[in-house]
C-alpha cells in the first residue's frame, strides 16, 4: 500500500516538474519572438533610411554633374525606392530646414505614427515635376536635365 502511494507521489512530482519546464520554455520562446520582431522592424527602418539617404545623395551628385556640364547636358539613373515614403519635397532657400542659399531634397517617411525627414542639400537650383509618382515603391528612373538659365530639372518616371 505504501509503495503505491509513493509511486503516485512521484508521478505527480514529475508532472509538476514537466509543467514548470514547459512554462520556462514557453516564456523563453515568447521573449525570443518579441525581441526578434522588435529588432526586425528596426532593421527594416534602418535599411529604408540608408536607401533613401543613398538615393538623395546620388540625385544631388547627378544634378551637380549635369549643372557643371551645362546646357544641354542630361543624365538618367535608376533607383529602387523603398516602401514607406509619404512625401518628397524640393525646397529652395528654406530657413526652417537650415538651408538659406540652397536647394534641399527632403523625403518624409512615417515611423509608427511619427514623421521622419531624410534630406540632403546642394547649392544649385533644382526644379522637379512628377514628385507624386516618385513616392510609390519600386524601380524609378530619375533624369536630370540642365536648363538654359543654369537650373536643373528632375523628371521622375516609373
Amino acid at each position: 500500500m505504501l509503495g503505491k502511494a509513493l509511486s503516485r507521489g512521484r508521478k505527480g512530482q514529475a508532472a509538476t516538474e514537466y509543467i514548470i519546464i514547459a512554462g520556462f520554455v514557453f516564456f523563453a520562446l515568447v521573449m525570443t519572438i518579441t525581441l526578434l520582431g522588435k529588432y526586425g522592424s528596426e532593421t527594416f527602418d534602418d535599411i529604408t533610411d540608408a536607401q533613401l539617404q543613398q538615393i538623395c545623395h546620388d540625385v544631388v551628385d547627378m544634378s551637380e554633374s549635369v549643372y557643371y556640364m551645362g546646357f544641354p547636358a542630361r543624365q538618367t539613373k535608376e533607383f529602387t525606392f523603398p516602401k514607406g515614403i509619404r512625401n518628397i519635397t524640393i525646397a529652395r532657400n528654406d530657413p526652417a530646414g537650415g538651408c538659406t542659399l540652397c536647394t534641399e531634397i527632403r523625403f518624409t517617411v512615417s515611423r509608427q505614427g511619427m514623421k521622419q525627414y531624410i534630406s540632403c542639400t546642394t547649392n544649385i537650383v533644382i526644379n522637379s515635376s512628377d514628385l507624386d509618382r516618385a513616392r510609390t515603391p519600386g524601380l524609378k528612373k530619375v533624369r536630370a536635365v540642365a536648363g538654359e538659365q543654369g537650373n536643373i530639372w528632375l523628371n521622375w518616371t516609373s
